[in-house]
């Protein structure tokens, strides 16, 4: 693109309206820009792997991911035997009749535990990969323990809630 002349030989600023589209911003300008635009993201992101660029994983969020994960798997393995044991007790031959309540109370209870620790390992993983929905997870499951620790007048365990729900709160920026 040429500089124009005005008056007195001046140069004047470049006409935007006839600029090519390769010229200026590097902008897809004309009809059917944004199929072009949707046909190059589709070409060199296949569907579903396209993410926006992350930060890096903020230290004490992967504290606090392994620490979820650790006591998640536990919570797994404890729920896993529970509900073995009262599907054991369940199906024994002479089980007396009292024990078959413990049994189905032994289940549920197990199930419970089960399926609390697969969410808390999805939770850990979520938050070691940076994504919102395990951010905002884990503050609410934060901000209900600091209620519950104002209950039992548990002063030290609500300051560490309050200052681990404020760095939560500090570092969301990170997740997407």
């Amino acid at each position: 693109m040429q500089l124009s002349r005005g008056r007195g030989g001046e140069p004047t600023r470049p006409d935007r309206s006839r600029a090519e589209p390769s010229e200026g911003t590097g902008a897809p300008v004309g009809p059917g820009a944004m199929a072009r635009a949707f046909v190059f993201v589709s070409t060199y992101y296949p569907s579903g792997t396209y993410r926006p660029t992350r930060s890096q994983l903020p230290v004490l969020v992967g504290i606090l991911a392994i620490l979820i994960g650790i006591v998640g798997a536990l919570i797994l393995i404890v729920g896993l035997l529970v509900l073995l044991a009262g599907l054991g007790i369940a199906f024994m031959a002479h089980a007396p009749a009292l024990l078959s309540g413990v049994a189905g109370d032994a289940v549920l209870i197990g199930g419970f535990y089960f399926i609390f620790g697969m969410v808390m390992l999805a939770t850990a993983r979520g938050l070691w990969d940076l994504e919102s929905w395990a951010l905002w997870l884990t503050a609410i499951v934060v901000f209900l323990l600091m209620l519950s620790s104002l209950l039992v007048a548990s002063w030290v365990l609500f300051f560490v809630l309050l200052i681990l729900f404020i760095y939560l709160l500090g570092v969301r920026r990170h997740f997407v």
